[in-house]
């Protein structure tokens, strides 16, 4: 076992156990929306587990097989299985990059999947193409959604999908991301994939003040490359959560995203420093539960 993994999983193993117990039954009782953005090393991954008793994986994190990480087997499965779940009801891919979709092979092959939503963009990577093989070998439902579309993840929940555009106008395909809001109630989350700046300046064209969302997922990991100023206007979070690995070769978050952050009054949670971060929605109000790691 690599130490990467080692890590993973002496910092995961603990939390869960507590979470499972003591966070999960009480939020189903009350018919909450759980929030989970999880730990997955340098990459995205983000669990919702709705009122419906759905439970939905936006992104799988990395496949970094150099270094003996398997997001997929190493954090998110782990997740998965000690919150008792054996089926994903809808997965998401928010773009093709590695850093999102890595964990998607060992989750395809190891969980039942009801459903699979993809933005569509033709990506030359082996590893998407065997992603997406493996959906159609399992025979599990596809869809490509984009701007103006909306998705069914049950009745206590509006979805709509912001971008990218259905034409797909860039070839970069950090801005081909798949840009996702979810209400639950008056609540509001932003999930965001690897947007950059012309994909932020076409969502507020388009979208303009209904891009309002208390919950805010940081575009392309709080990257320089992301959230302008005139996209945070629009957006007008009150919590930013940013999803990245600890110490990455990246240097993300950008410590001047970080400020922007902070001069809005925003909280910032970060993966990194936090590991698993967790927002309840019970429709009115959210609240946060996140600790730092040692």
């Amino acid at each position: 076992m690599s130490g990467i993994r080692r890590r993973m999983r002496a910092r995961h193993l603990l939390p869960l156990l507590i979470l499972a117990a003591t966070v999960v039954p009480s939020a189903w009782a009350r018919q909450e929306l759980v929030v989970t953005y999880l730990d997955c090393g340098q990459g995205d991954s983000i669990l919702l587990q709705t009122p419906d008793n759905k439970s939905i994986l936006i992104d799988a994190g990395p496949l970094e097989a150099s270094e003996g990480l398997d997001a997929g087997r190493d954090a998110i499965a782990p997740y998965l299985r000690e919150q008792g779940i054996r089926r994903l009801d809808v997965v998401v891919f928010s773009h093709p990059h590695m850093d999102h979709i890595g964990g998607f092979k060992y989750i395809l092959k190891n969980f039942s999947v009801g459903y699979v939503y993809d933005v569509g963009y033709s990506y030359p990577s082996p590893d998407y193409k065997d992603v997406l093989s493996l959906i159609q070998k399992k025979n599990i439902k596809y869809s490509v959604a984009r701007s103006g579309d909306t998705l069914d993840w049950g009745p206590s929940l509006k979805v709509r999908v912001l971008g990218p555009p259905r034409e797909l106008p860039w070839d970069n395909p950090n801005d081909n991301s798949m840009l996702i809001q979810v209400q639950h109630g008056k609540v509001k989350f932003l999930f965001t994939g690897d947007i950059e700046k012309e994909a932020e300046f076409e969502a507020v064209i388009r979208h303009g003040p209904t891009l309002e969302s208390q919950i805010f997922k940081a575009p392309h990991h709080a990257a320089n490359t992301s959230s302008t100023k005139e996209f945070l206007d629009h957006v007008r979070p009150e919590t930013v959560v940013v999803s990245c690995g600890r110490r990455n070769r990246f240097g993300h978050p950008n410590k001047k995203i970080i400020g922007r952050y902070e001069d809005y009054g925003l909280r910032v949670y970060r993966t990194d420093l936090q590991g698993h971060i967790r927002v309840i929605s019970d429709g009115k109000k959210y609240r946060v539960e996140a600790k730092a790691l040692p």
